[in-house]
C-alpha cells in the first residue's frame, strides 16, 4: 500500500529528506506585515466565537432560570391582558377568604393567610413555567405546618422563646431548603411516585383532619387541638367531653353560613356560572356580612371568638429563627414533598388541557424561593390550591400576569383595608373552610371506581386513606408511598402476556394475491389459529423479578410444559414402559387444542371449532418488551433450549441484540412455516 506522502509533490528547490512545511514556505515568500495581521485577525475571531459561544450558554442559562424574562417581551397585551385582569380579581377575591381561613389551620393569625398571596407570588411569578396553578395557602399544607407548630410551639418556646410565627418561617424556610436541595440533584421526576390513587387517598384523609380541627370553632369550644400520632382519637375525645360547653350563638352563626354556603354551591353558583365566565365572589360576600353583623350585634359580648387584631400594611422583612431549622427538618420535608406533588398534578393538568409543557425541575426552584421569600415576610409553606387554579383558569386567566393583578389587589387590602375584619367571627371562616372541603371529601367515591380497574389498587387506596386518618399524615403518606411502590413492583413482575390468532385475508392490490396477516388476541371472534404453531406476545421487562411468571404463562398459553413432558417420559421409564407407550405418553403431552374458523356448508356461515394437533411450533413475539436484563435472557434461552429438547421449536421476534431473533416480522415466520421452508 502506498503512503499518502508519497503522492505529494516536494517543494521546489528543497530536498526530499529536508522538507519544509508549506505554512512556513509561505511566511517565507510573503511580506512578513499583512500575514501578521492576518494571523492577529484568526485569533481575533476565534476569540470571538468563543466569547459569543460562552455568552449564548450563559443567556440560555440565565432564560430557563428566569422564564418570565423569556415569556414577558412576548406577551400579547392586546389579546390577553383584559382575560388577565378578569381573572386576578376573581383570584384575589377568593384569596381574601380562604387565606385568612386556611392560616387558622396552620396555627397563626388570619392576616398571614394574606402575606402568603403576596410576596410568594411574586417570587412564583418570575421562576415559574406553568401559567394558570394559583399559589398561595392551600388546607392540608396548612394543616401539616399547622401540626409541626403545634407540636414544638411548648418545648421551643420554653427553650428559645419563639412562637407559632416564628416556628411557621422555619418550617417555610427549610420546605424552601428542601425543594432548592431536589433543584440541584435535578429530582423533578418525584411528582411521578405519587400517584392519582395515592393522592387522592392522602388528600382524602388529610380532609378528615381539616373537618376534625375546625368542629372546635364550630361548636364554640375551648380545647387545645392536638396533632401528631393517633390524635385523631385524643381530638374527639375531647370534643365529646367539652360539648356541653357548646356556645349555642357560635353554633347558630355557623349553620347560618354553612346553610348559605351550601346553597350557593349547589343553586346559585352553578346558575351563574352558566352565564358568566367569572366566579361570583360570594364566600366574600359572606364574610363582609358576617363581618357587618358582628360590629352592629357586638357578637364578641355572647362570646363568639373574632379574630382580633390584624396590623396594617405589609409584614417587615425579617430572618427566620435559624436555630430550629434542625428541630424541624424532617417534618418540612413531609410537607415539601406533598406540596410539590400536588402542585405538579394540578400544572401538569392544566398544562396539558392548554397544550404546553411544565419544567419540573424549574418548579422546584420556582416554590423553593418562593417559600424562602416567604419565611422572611412571617409566611407559612406556601402550594397550589386546585379550586383557585380552576377557578383563575375558568374566568379566563392565561398566564401569571393573573396573579400579579391579584397581588396587587391583596396589597390595598393590606395597607388600607385589613382592620376593618378584626371583627369577624372565626366560626364563619371555619364554615368556608368546611364547604371547601367537599369536593376532596367527595374522592372518596372514586374507590368503587378503582376498585372495578384493579382490587389491589383499591386496596392501597383505602390502607392509605385509613393510615393517614388513624395514625398521622406523614406515617399515612409513607405507607402509601411504600404500598403503591409495593404495587407497582408487583405489577412488574406480571407482564402482559397474550395467545395470538391470526386473521388473514388477500392483498388484492395492484393484482397482488398474497396473503397478508393480522394478529388479534384469540379472543376475537375471526381470530384462528395456524394449526401446529402458538403465537405468544409479551409486553412488558422481561428481568429477574418477571422471568419466572414469563415462563408458566408460556406453558400454560401453549398448552405444553417440558418439565412436564420430562416428568412423564421419566415416570414410565421408570415403570418398565414399552417403547410404544412411551411414544404414545409423549405424543398425548404435545397434543393441544386449537381454535380454527370453519364454513357451515349449509347455511355459508362461519363459526369456530377447536382441534387437538400436535404442537411443534412456538413463536414468541418480544418486539413489545421494553427491557431485558441478564437473568431474563437466559432463562429464556434455557425455556427455549427446554422446547427444542421436546422437538418443539420456537421462533423468536426481537429487536434485543443478545436475543437473536429468527425474523424480521411474524408474518414472515409462519409464511415459513406454511410453505414447510423449517430446517
Amino acid at each position: 500500500m502506498t503512503d499518502i506522502h508519497e503522492s505529494q509533490p516536494v517543494p521546489s528547490g528543497e530536498e526530499s529528506g529536508n522538507r519544509t512545511p508549506k505554512i512556513l514556505l509561505k511566511l517565507q515568500n510573503s511580506d512578513s506585515g499583512p500575514q501578521c495581521t492576518t494571523l492577529s485577525d484568526n485569533r481575533s475571531n476565534i476569540f470571538s466565537t468563543t466569547c459569543a459561544k460562552y455568552a449564548s450558554k450563559m443567556l440560555n442559562c440565565i432564560y430557563s432560570s428566569l422564564p418570565a424574562l423569556k415569556w414577558i417581551p412576548k406577551y400579547k397585551w392586546k389579546i390577553n391582558i383584559l382575560s388577565d385582569i378578569i381573572a386576578g380579581i376573581t383570584v384575589a377575591l377568593l384569596h381574601l377568604p380562604q387565606g385568612m381561613a386556611y392560616a387558622i389551620l396552620g396555627h397563626v393569625p388570619p392576616i398571614h393567610g394574606i402575606y402568603m398571596a403576596f410576596y410568594p407570588v411574586i417570587i412564583y411569578f418570575i421562576f415559574s413555567t406553568s401559567r394558570h396553578v394559583s399559589v398561595g395557602t392551600f388546607a392540608i399544607v396548612c394543616l401539616m405546618s399547622g401540626q409541626i407548630i403545634d407540636t414544638h410551639v411548648k418545648e421551643v418556646n420554653a427553650t428559645f422563646g419563639h412562637g407559632p410565627i416564628e416556628i411557621g418561617t422555619a418550617v417555610s424556610f427549610m420546605v424552601g431548603i428542601w425543594h432548592l436541595v431536589f433543584y440541584i440533584l435535578h429530582l423533578g421526576v418525584i411528582c411521578s411516585i405519587l400517584s392519582g390513587t395515592l393522592v387522592t387517598s392522602f388528600t382524602t384523609g388529610a380532609a378528615v383532619h381539616v373537618l376534625t380541627s375546625q368542629i372546635k370553632e364550630l361548636l364554640g369550644l375551648k380545647f387545645e387541638v392536638t396533632g401528631g400520632t393517633f390524635s385523631f382519637y385524643s381530638n374527639y375525645k375531647h370534643i365529646f367531653l367539652n360539648i356541653q360547653h357548646t356556645n349555642m350563638y357560635t353554633l347558630a352563626t355557623a349553620s347560618t353560613t354553612i346553610l348559605i354556603l351550601v346553597v350557593d354551591s349547589f343553586l346559585f353558583a352553578p346558575w351563574f356560572r352558566k352565564r358568566v365566565k367569572f366566579e361570583f365572589p360570594f364566600k366574600l360576600i359572606v364574610i363582609l356580612l358576617g363581618n357587618c353583623l358582628s360590629i352592629l350585634l357586638h357578637f364578641d359580648q355572647y362570646g363568639i371568638r373574632v379574630i382580633g387584631h390584624i396590623p396594617k400594611g405589609t409584614p417587615p422583612f425579617e430572618l427566620p429563627p435559624f436555630s430550629l431549622l434542625t428541630e424541624v427538618a424532617e417534618e418540612s420535608f413531609y410537607v415539601m414533598f406533598v406540596s410539590y406533588s400536588v402542585s405538579m398534578s394540578m400544572a401538569m393538568l392544566f398544562a396539558a388541557n392548554s397544550q404546553y409543557r411544565i419544567d419540573t425541575n424549574q418548579e422546584l426552584l420556582a416554590f423553593g424561593l418562593a417559600n424562602i421569600m416567604g419565611s422572611f415576610t412571617q409566611c407559612l409553606p406556601v402550594s397550589t390550591s386546585l379550586g383557585r387554579s380552576a377557578v383563575q383558569q375558568l374566568a379566563g386567566g392565561r398566564t401569571q400576569i393573573a396573579s400579579i393583578v391579584s397581588c396587587l389587589l391583596l396589597l390595598v387590602v393590606l395597607l388600607w383595608v385589613g382592620p376593618f375584619f378584626e371583627p369577624l367571627p372565626r366560626c364563619v371562616l371555619s364554615s368556608i373552610i368546611i364547604i371547601a372541603l367537599r369536593s376532596t371529601l367527595f374522592q372518596v367515591k372514586i374507590v368503587s371506581e378503582i376498585w372495578k380497574l384493579s382490587k389491589t389498587e383499591a386496596g392501597v387506596w383505602t390502607a392509605t386513606f385509613l393510615s393517614v386518618i388513624i395514625i398521622d399524615l406523614k406515617y399515612g403518606l409513607l405507607v402509601g408511598i411504600v404500598l403503591t411502590l409495593i404495587h407497582v413492583f408487583m405489577q412488574s413482575m406480571k407482564p402482559d402476556i397474550w395467545l395470538l390468532g391470526v386473521v388473514k385475508f388477500q392483498n388484492d392490490k395492484h393484482n397482488d394475491n398474497s396473503t397478508n396477516y393480522v394478529f388479534v388476541n384469540i379472543e376475537e371472534n375471526k381470530a384462528s389459529e395456524v394449526v401446529g404453531t402458538k403465537i405468544i406476545r409479551i409486553v412488558g421487562n422481561v428481568t429477574f423479578v418477571s422471568v419466572d411468571h414469563i415462563r408458566k404463562e408460556i406453558c400454560r398459553l401453549s398448552g405444553v410444559c417440558p418439565q412436564e413432558y420430562l416428568r412423564i417420559r421419566k415416570n414410565l421409564k421408570r415403570q418398565n414402559g414399552t417403547p410404544e407407550q412411551i411414544k404414545e405418553a409423549e405424543q398425548l403431552a404435545l397434543t393441544v387444542k386449537f381454535k380454527v374458523q370453519r364454513t357451515s356448508l349449509s347455511n355459508q356461515e362461519d363459526y369456530v371449532d377447536f382441534i387437538e394437533e400436535k404442537l411443534k411450533y412456538i413463536v414468541l413475539d418480544l418486539k413489545s418488551v421494553i427491557h431485558f436484563d441478564y437473568t431474563g435472557v437466559n432463562t429464556l434461552k434455557e425455556l427455549i433450549k427446554s422446547y427444542e429438547d421436546i422437538h418443539v421449536l420456537v421462533f423468536v421476534i426481537s429487536s434485543c441484540k443478545v436475543l437473536s431473533s429468527d425474523a424480521d416480522t411474524m408474518q414472515d415466520v409462519l409464511i415459513m412455516i406454511e410453505s414447510g421452508f423449517i430446517y
